[in-house]
C-alpha cells in the first residue's frame, strides 16, 4: 500500500523522506516485488518494506494490521483537532 501525503494539519505527512528516516531495513526493487508481491510481504515478517524504482523509494508496504494502526491514528488526530476526545487511543 501507499503510504503517501495523508494531508493532516499540524502533522507531518507519511511520506517517503519521513520513512526513508526510519531504517526498515527491507527494500526491494520493483521487479522483483511485481513477479511475486505476496511471497515480498510473507518474507517481511509484519514489518513494512520499502519497493525502489531506479534505487529510490516509489512506495511503502505494509499488512492490513498495521494499515488499521496507522488509520486508527489518523482518525484521532483528526478527531483532535475538530475538539472532539477519542478516548480509545
Amino acid at each position: 500500500m501507499l503510504v503517501s501525503g495523508l494531508g493532516i494539519k499540524g502533522v507531518a505527512p507519511l511520506n517517503c523522506v519521513f520513512l526513508s528516516d526510519l531504517n526498515l531495513g527491507v527494500d526491494l526493487g520493483l521487479a522483483d516485488f511485481k513477479a511475486n508481491p505476496n511471497k515480498a510481504v510473507q518474507e517481511a515478517e509484519g514489518l513494512p518494506f520499502c519497493v525502489l524504482t531506479n534505487n529510490a523509494p516509489a512506495f511503502y508496504v505494509v499488512t492490513s494490521e498495521m494499515w488499521e494502526k496507522i488509520d486508527d491514528l489518523v482518525l484521532a488526530i483528526r478527531k483532535r483537532e475538530n475538539g472532539d476526545v477519542y478516548r480509545n487511543l
